[in-house]
């Protein structure tokens, strides 16, 4: 039996669909074998929804779990319509914790030339705490800003700098290979051709980098130059300062250590949600999790019962609402959420609140 709980909000037709994904990823029993086939023969809206939700988790795996239960027609059938339309607004309330909406930006923006491709173009952007932000670049490259996001923007007639200060970007970098873009984080650079990756600045020193598309080259930032652009072309001159990193990894780098993973495409997919709108989780501790939910509010979490850092919990989020969150913990977890403060709540078991309320006064 698994220990990691499904966290689940009200009871809709998109609830139940992210519900079952959970159970056919962890493996179902011979009873909910039995339920799962009623459930997804009941309805045509059934099926759609929780075919497109089993995108967002590993879609190999979790179809072929189901090849002895649904018809294979039926799989076939979904498989080719997610094909034509992947239906985002799909994603079930069941696991919905709004966090952050789509929201304006403070840019700005200089062109000291008209903005073609090798021309000169500036750029100061900022997300506020709970926003996301698409921008098209000049180049044709498009740049994804994440919650709490500070970068500056430096294109010149040979090359394009995205200064990341603070948040989280991904890149779709238009081709040049005359023109490399490099995205500065720390003491950190990647410098990609055409590819699209994801860079998190985590804390001063640490950064994540995962790759969605194509190749880039990472290394140590060269300080040895007062001028960035300088710096960059030293940092890669250096073989000895260089890692190649490819489709599918993921690298913490912290001065010169580097940190590698390969990533699968369930992985990926958390990895990136927030692009989309939504963070994903599956089976990760409740403390990892509050850290991430805070990431994108005002609010904190503190625990007043230690034990309740280990839970683990599994769900599918759409950034935006605190109080769905905080109801899920309650209505799942055993969690008792109490508000502290305006920027802060503690979580405390049920069961153990209850005790120590009731205890007779001395």
């Amino acid at each position: 039996m698994s220990n990691v709980v499904p966290i689940t909000q009200r009871s809709t037709i998109e609830d139940e669909a992210s519900l079952w994904v959970v159970r056919v990823e962890r493996g179902l029993s011979d009873e909910e074998k039995i339920a799962f086939k009623k459930w997804i023969a009941t309805s045509k809206v059934h099926q759609e929804e929780f075919f497109s939700l089993v995108k967002f988790w590993d879609e190999t795996e979790v179809l072929g779990k189901l090849a002895h239960i649904v018809p294979k027609e039926q799989m076939q059938k979904q498989t080719q319509q997610r094909a034509m339309s992947i239906k985002v607004s799909a994603f079930a309330a069941s696991f919905i914790l709004v966090i952050c909406a789509i929201g304006f930006i403070t840019v700005n923006n200089t062109f000291t030339s008209s903005p073609q491709n090798g021309e000169l173009f500036s750029a100061l952007l900022h997300t506020e705490v709970g926003k996301q932000h698409i921008e098209y670049l000049p180049d044709n490259s498009i740049l994804h800003m994440n919650t709490d996001t500070v970068v500056r923007i430096e294109f010149g007639r040979d090359f394009r700098l995205i200064k990341l200060q603070k948040g989280e970007v991904l890149v779709d970098v238009a081709h040049n290979a005359q023109r490399p873009l490099v995205v500065v984080a720390g003491k950190q650079a990647v410098k990609a051709v055409g590819t699209a990756f994801n860079v998190r600045v985590v804390d001063e020193d640490q950064i994540k980098v995962v790759i969605t598309d194509g190749q880039v080259v990472v290394g140590q930032l060269n300080t040895s130059s007062d001028d960035i652009t300088e710096q960059v072309k030293q940092t890669f001159q250096q073989s000895d300062q260089k890692t190649s990193l490819s489709e599918g990894d993921m690298a913490i780098l912290q001065g010169r250590e580097r940190h590698l993973k390969r990533l699968n495409k369930k992985e990926m997919d958390m990895e990136v949600a927030w692009k989309s709108g939504h963070i994903i989780f599956s089976g990760e501790p409740l403390e990892f999790v509050v850290q991430e939910i805070s990431r994108y509010t005002s609010v904190q979490f503190e625990f007043a019962d230690a034990s309740l850092k280990t839970r683990k919990v599994a769900g599918i989020f759409q950034t935006g609402d605190l109080k769905g969150f905080i109801n899920a913990l309650e209505e799942n977890l055993d969690i008792q959420a109490t508000r502290i403060s305006d920027r802060l709540f503690s979580l405390d078991t049920k069961s153990r609140k209850s005790k120590k309320n009731s205890k007779p006064q001395q």
